[in-house]
This record gives structure tokens, sequence and C-alpha cells, in this order.
């Protein structure tokens, strides 16, 4: 609200200036507050471990030591196109990109070791995320109605949280590091497969992992995987041949 009482629509919100001995934020803080940001401060005169770098909020995990980053929020209509991460982030927390309208390229992402949820969804220029430094990947709705065109992941990626590629047309190529052998897909989710069979699809299920990608999709598996993912996509097992691997 303003000086005078008068409440503004959290997503609404253009500028965001923080208190200067904010300690915390929640996790879902910025859900409903990022799409319209273009500018997020944190108040001069106090003592917090919260800090903007480039136009980006980040949290140190304590005040004494930068060892370990939170990043927390990248405004939606920050106007970059290309940003790089500060030193020793190795998380990043719920919805920070949520939105973004600008960037392309993230510098610094192979050394993320976490992931919140729905960090990428609706990104609308980005073409690449590097993201083989992760421990596991275990929020879901991460990059959905995102415009990435390559994914990498790490080894530590052993299965692929439900409805993370709905809404992915542009994304034509996944790395796959892990030894798991193929990468398990969300079993919570019923409908979620690597091939897809039109003629059994119903409008009201969730849509499967792969079917909103660009049809040319190529898992790209290291040497002498190559089989195993075919089998995985094969037309008996998933009743439609697609997503060919390729071995790097």
């Amino acid at each position: 609200s303003d000086e005078n009482g008068r409440k503004y629509p959290a997503d609404n919100i253009r500028t965001m200036i923080l208190p200067p001995n904010i300690t915390e934020l929640g996790f879902d803080f910025f859900q409903d507050t990022v799409e319209k940001l273009e500018t997020i401060e944190v108040a001069s005169g106090g003592t917090t471990n919260f800090f903007v770098e480039d136009g980006i909020l980040y949290q140190r995990n304590n005040e004494e030591t930068t060892e370990f980053v939170t990043l927390w929020c990248c405004p939606a209509k920050l106007k970059k196109t290309e940003v790089t991460l500060y030193t020793n982030t190795n998380e990043i927390a719920n919805y920070a990109f949520y939105g973004n309208e600008n960037i392309e390229k993230i510098n610094g992402l192979e050394n993320v070791k976490k992931i919140d949820g729905e960090v990428f969804t609706r990104c609308k220029k980005l073409k690449e995320l590097n993201l083989s430094g992760l421990n596991s990947l275990d929020s879901t709705y991460n990059f959905q109605f995102c415009s990435v065109e390559k994914i990498i992941f790490s080894e530590g990626v052993t299965q692929i949280p439900c409805n993370s590629f709905v809404g992915c047309p542009n994304l034509k190529d996944i790395y796959f590091y892990s030894p798991q052998l193929p990468v398990k897909l969300e079993p919570s989710n019923p409908f979620a497969c690597y091939a897809y069979d039109e003629s059994k699809y119903n409008e009201n299920d969730l849509c499967p992992e792969f079917f909103d990608c660009n049809p040319g999709l190529i898992f790209h598996v290291k040497n002498g995987m190559r089989d195993l993912y075919l089998s995985a996509t094969s037309k008996e097992n998933t009743g439609s041949e697609q997503y060919p691997s390729y071995t790097y």
C-alpha cells in the first residue's frame, strides 16, 4: 500500500523495496509479485544478508560468509538479455525467473546445486539451461511454457518431476548424464511417458512430459546408453516411435 493506505494488487507491482533489516522471505513470497516487476532493492541503513547485484536479489547463508548464496528474484521485466549469477550461488528459490521477458542466457548455472519450483516457468526468450551441477531435480513445473531450446542435466538428475515440460515447443535437445537408464519420470503422474500415442489421449488428462516439446526432440545420452533410451521410447513400450537418442 502507499503512504495514504491505498492498496495495490500484488501482481501489479513494478518496484519493490525490501526493509533494511529483513531476515527471511516465505518460500512463495514472489508467487504473485514477479511478472510485472521491473526493479527490486534492499533499503540501506540496516543489517541484512539480502542484497541486490546487477538487479537480482540474493541472500547469503549468514552475514559473515558468502560461501553459500540463494538467488531469490530476477524481476521479470529486468532489461538485460544476459546475466551472470553472483559468485557461489548454489540455490535458486521458487519463481526466481518466472515470466522473465528479456533474458536469453544465464551464466553460472552449472554451479547451482538446487532449484526450487517454477524457477524458469514462462521465460519468454531463454535459450539454454546448463544444470550440470544439480544434486537432484525434485520440484515440479520448473520449465513449463518456457522458450528453452537446450537443457543439460547432471548425473544427480535421475527423475523428471511431473509437468516439467508442458508447453515447451522449442525444446530440441536434452542431455542426460545420469547413469540410471533411462531417467525416471514422476511415478505419481500416470500420464507421464517418454513417447506419446495421440489415439489414447484424453483432453482432461495431464499432458505426458514431452508431448509439447519440439517434434524433433533428441535425447543426448552417454556412450553405451543409446539402446536403453531407444527401448524406453520405442513403439512396443509407449505406443509411438519418437525421440531418437544420440551419444556424446
